[in-house]
């Protein structure tokens, strides 16, 4: 439709980014199916093609020591077990640390619904000796304009400084490099917690600087320090 041809309904749509113009055909179209699928933010493209990135949702994933997979609602004792229930790892997250398993189930079930959109992307770290998960990480967003990605990620105090949040994060780092397309991904922390900055930096990703008070999390408002990796770089070295 042709933005004379608009109702007001969807003009107001066009307003509020539910509907994108396509500059190729000059046309409107509507992105409200779309909006229903991402999780956190979504920024639309306005060059009139299809989004660039090959969105192929949580598709299970392996390393040497880990299993990736999505979660299931029978994870949830083990979630509780073993890191949602410890106020230590939860210090510098934004959400709360959980009282009871009833909680941690409440989240899973809040995620197995999303699964179904290629655009999500939440998975539960899988230690193969224990053969259940100790942690999880994720795309807390993704902005289609910039073809970028920014994860998260948290793992159970048991197995901090063993090398499983950064054998994860690498291997996510390839999945979205070589088989979504991504052009950008980004990872930030609270500079109080300068461990998560040594992950991004063991995982090629460089420190691009610290925005004041520009995060917040259980501690309250934080000086957050930003790190990202470019498909560039990475298939630069990755040839070498």
């Amino acid at each position: 439709m042709h933005i004379k041809n608009l109702t007001q309904n969807e003009y107001i749509a066009l307003q509020k980014g539910q509907m994108c113009y396509n500059r190729k055909n000059n046309l409107y179209r509507s992105f409200l199916h779309v909006t229903k699928r991402v999780r956190h933010n979504f920024c639309f493209q306005m060059k009139g093609s299809e989004l660039d990135m090959d969105h192929k949702g949580t598709v299970t994933l392996e390393t040497e020591r880990l299993i990736l997979r999505r979660f299931k609602l029978g994870d949830a004792d083990a979630m509780f077990r073993n890191w949602a229930n410890d106020p230590e790892v939860t210090r510098y997250l934004t959400w709360p640390t959980h009282s009871d398993v009833s909680v941690s189930r409440f989240v899973i079930g809040s995620w197995l619904k999303q699964y179904e959109n290629l655009n999500y992307y939440s998975w539960a770290i899988v230690l193969k000796e224990i053969d259940e998960p100790i942690g999880s990480i994720s795309a807390v967003m993704i902005n289609e304009l910039l073809e970028e990605v920014e994860v998260g990620y948290c793992i159970g105090r048991k197995w901090w400084r063993q090398g499983y949040t950064s054998e994860a994060l690498a291997e996510l780092i390839r999945f979205f490099f070589e088989e979504v397309g991504v052009n950008r991904i980004k990872a930030t922390h609270d500079v109080q917690n300068p461990n998560s900055g040594k992950v991004m930096q063991k995982c090629g990703m460089k420190y691009e600087g610290t925005m004041r008070q520009g995060g917040k999390n259980n501690q309250g408002l934080c000086d957050v320090s930003v790190y990202a990796i470019i498909a560039k770089v990475y298939f630069a070295h990755r040839h070498n």
